[in-house]
């Protein structure tokens, strides 16, 4: 797709084949309007999308979704994930400035800019490597489980819930906001 554009119905990634479907947009940007969906099924895992993605609408990931752009995304729609399967943002930054994101699948940042900014981070498993966590909430509650793998920066000041999971397991995390549990 040579220009960006609004979608109000369904973008619908369905292989049938066993290859991955994927949709690039040269101006960089899609936005998902609020009665807008971005469903990413069928055989082939994972599906792709080279744009940024300003979502008010929901974003469904039953196979993996892989969102790579270097511009920023904004999400303040809904998010759902698959178990076993995951919605990446890879390259690029998101903002997540509303919405929810739910499932017993995973969120993953790779190389990526995430700055959360409601008081609460969704409670599902969250995935770091080489990328930023970041906040504009002045204490950003962790219930879920914070995987950091190598080489990431946590800006944010977190505090850890009861039920809340944070995990390092590689080298060079930085955490340069405040940490309390």
């Amino acid at each position: 797709v040579s220009k960006g554009f609004t979608n109000n119905g369904k973008i619908i990634f369905n292989s049938i084949s066993g290859y991955y479907g994927s949709l690039s947009v040269d101006s960089n940007l899609i936005i998902n309007a609020a009665s807008g969906e971005i469903w990413s099924t069928g055989l082939a895992d994972p599906n792709y999308i080279y744009a940024s993605v300003n979502s008010s609408g929901l974003i469904t990931a039953d196979q993996g979704l892989i969102i790579q752009k270097t511009d920023t995304s904004i999400n303040t729609g809904a998010i759902n994930i698959a178990t076993g399967k995951y919605l990446k943002y890879s390259t690029g930054k998101l903002k997540f400035n509303g919405g929810t994101a739910s499932g017993p699948g995973k969120l993953v940042f790779e190389n990526c800019y995430y700055e959360e900014n409601l008081s609460n981070m969704p409670n599902l498993l969250t995935e770091f490597n080489s990328s930023t966590l970041a906040s504009n909430a002045a204490l950003l509650s962790n219930y879920g489980t914070l995987q950091f793998f190598a080489s990431n920066t946590i800006t944010a000041n977190v505090k850890n819930k009861r039920t809340g999971i944070i995990k390092f397991s590689h080298y060079k995390n930085f955490f340069k906001g405040k940490f309390n549990t």
